[in-house]
């Protein structure tokens, strides 16, 4: 294993260093390798204010990078990946369906420093994916629209492989109370801070049981849109004081009223 390859998998191990990667860039621009750009680019803007100056210059250079590299670059993670996004440098997020994760994971995740999942296709396969020990390697899943509804997801918000995740999409499931449940009783969520659970249709009953979950006051971003939010259910959400962590709430197309808003002012720890 030569120094790049070294690198390389360093990269893969520990997907949060960026030194290796701005290490693993310069080698490649000595060897006239456009990929070594392209790094330093991401790693550049990832690290830039929305309105600094720099970034459409370097936005630019990016967009021309990928537009003429992408296909060489994402090939062989598109054999088992129906989409690939690069951050980084490094293709980071991956779309896969359900039915393939099982049998793909392992060659997924020893091709890239993959951090981020969204899973698509047979939601009755999500019944064995829970098992898929790679799981445990990223920090942001994302199972929307995927019409879980009450009962497809309960297999994998009981697995222990999501003890990593920070971000969680669930939008767009149809969820209710009943499919909610089963994720505010896992117990392998410790780091969890983001939870979108936009259109899931939870009403009052599911506003109720989150604001009795001790997951609510782990998180920092909620997003609630379209999900039949009530002034009841933002009263349940304020009554037992776990929104101290709380950085942003979305309730775009609720029905909380001035009740609704009166108890978020109201509400000590919000």
């Amino acid at each position: 294993m030569d120094h790049a390859e070294e690198l390389l998998q360093a990269i893969i191990d520990d997907p949060h260093d960026i030194d290796s990667r701005r290490v693993y860039a310069d080698l490649l621009m000595e060897r006239h390798d456009p990929l070594g750009e392209f790094i330093q680019v991401q790693c550049e803007l990832d690290g830039l204010d929305t309105y600094d100056a720099r970034r459409s210059k370097l936005e630019a250079t990016q967009a021309k990078l990928l537009k003429k590299h992408r296909t060489r670059w994402g090939r062989e993670l598109k054999k088992h990946a129906t989409a690939v996004e690069f951050r980084r440098g490094f293709a980071e997020h991956v779309s896969v369906k359900a039915e393939k994760l099982n049998r793909v994971a392992p060659k997924l995740f020893a091709m890239a420093p993959i951090r981020s999942m969204k899973l698509c296709g047979d939601r009755e396969a999500l019944a064995e994916v829970h098992r898929c020990e790679q799981l445990n390697r990223i920090d942001q899943l994302s199972v929307s629209s995927m019409r879980l509804g009450a009962r497809y997801g309960v297999p994998l918000f009981a697995s222990p492989n999501l003890e990593n995740l920070v971000s969680l999409n669930i939008s767009h499931n149809g969820l209710g109370v009943g499919g909610l449940q089963p994720l505010l009783d896992c117990p392998f969520l410790p780091r969890l801070d983001s939870l979108n659970l936009d259109d899931d249709r939870l009403d009052t009953p599911g506003l109720e049981a989150l604001g009795g979950s001790p997951l609510l006051g782990r998180l920092k971003h909620l997003s609630l849109n379209e999900s039949r939010v009530r002034a009841a259910g933002v009263a349940a959400l304020c009554r037992n004081n776990r929104l101290d962590k709380l950085e942003s709430l979305s309730l775009r197309r609720g029905f909380i009223g001035n009740a609704g808003i009166t108890s978020l002012c109201r509400c000590e720890s919000f």
